[in-house]
């Protein structure tokens, strides 16, 4: 019961309603998300189910790709088609030639401010509770990095774009800066999410296709698994585990010198803890010459 469950989320739901309905088919099992998805987004939501909910500061790190519809000329109060409109502009100059030019200034490190109406919270509270009082918060803006944009199609005065990107990351602040650039200002009319770090759609389940806990397990991704995709490993001998589950550190060089089966990968601060069978303990935190215990199971 440790491991991801992917959901598809339904357009107008709720994060939290999606957990909630998930916590009550697998009662007494921990459930929480990687990150919302607002209720104007659809796509693939992952949970985290049981232990793995010791992980979820690491996992929410990973990078995502969205599917999104972005409408040129008009701008909205919550830059998606759920807010009022605030201004229209005449796109009659944009050109696919102007609008491929304007997204690439987009792709790399970038810094971009959250949307007005977000989950971002200020002083305890996320924004969109200050925007509906009509207290406009304006955050500083973050880094998040774009790895790739690709434009689909332009019909209309509608873009279809798939955007691949770190976490963090507001396609709705996008897509109203891509309207600053282009001098006729935007908004999403679509959000998808078609892919968490490797998983894609297939792996993902609707929410009324669960029933039961056997639905559940059917289609919960294992721990260990969905960590290989982060970082590396470390085989431990059955002391080496007791001086793990201790939490005692265990300098690097006691594994070489035992010629102790060992990989780092990705994310090199962190190696995973593996028993002789593959089964996971936990994960140490690699400072260097030593190994440290930082997620016991």
């Amino acid at each position: 019961m440790d491991g991801i469950l992917i959901i598809d989320k339904d357009i107008g739901m709720y994060s939290t309603k999606v957990v909630e309905k998930v916590r009550r088919l697998i009662k007494g099992v921990k459930v929480g998300h990687l990150g919302t998805l607002d209720p104007i987004c659809t796509g693939l939501l992952p949970l985290c189910i049981g232990k793995a909910t010791r992980f979820s500061r690491i996992l929410m790190g990973s990078d995502k790709v969205y599917r999104t519809k972005i409408v040129l000329g008009i701008e909205t109060t919550t830059f998606d088609c759920e807010g009022d409109i605030v201004a229209k502009k005449d796109i009659g100059e944009i050109n696919i030639s102007k609008i491929s030019t304007e997204l690439k200034h987009f792709v790399g490190d970038i810094k971009q401010t959250p949307p007005f109406y977000s989950a971002k919270k200020y002083k305890g509270q996320p924004l969109y509770k200050y925007a509906r009082e009509g207290n406009f918060i304006s955050l500083e803006p973050v880094n998040v990095k774009i790895y790739a944009i690709n434009l689909i199609d332009y019909k209309d005065g509608v873009l279809d774009v798939e955007v691949h990107c770190s976490a963090g990351t507001y396609i709705r602040s996008l897509a109203h800066d891509l309207g600053n650039r282009l001098g006729v200002g935007a908004h999403c009319k679509e959000i998808r999410r078609i892919k968490w770090k490797n998983y894609s759609e297939e792996y993902a389940v609707k929410l009324t296709e669960l029933k039961s806990v056997d639905d559940c397990l059917k289609f919960i991704i294992p721990l260990n698994e969905v960590l290989a995709d982060i970082c590396g490993f470390i085989e431990l001998e059955k002391n080496e585990i007791a001086f793990f589950k201790r939490g005692q550190d265990i300098p690097l060089k006691y594994f070489y010198d035992r010629n102790r089966k060992i990989e780092f990968t990705g994310d090199v601060r962190y190696v995973r803890a593996i028993d002789k069978g593959g089964a996971l303990l936990g994960l140490f935190l690699n400072k260097g010459e030593v190994l440290h215990p930082y997620i016991v199971l």
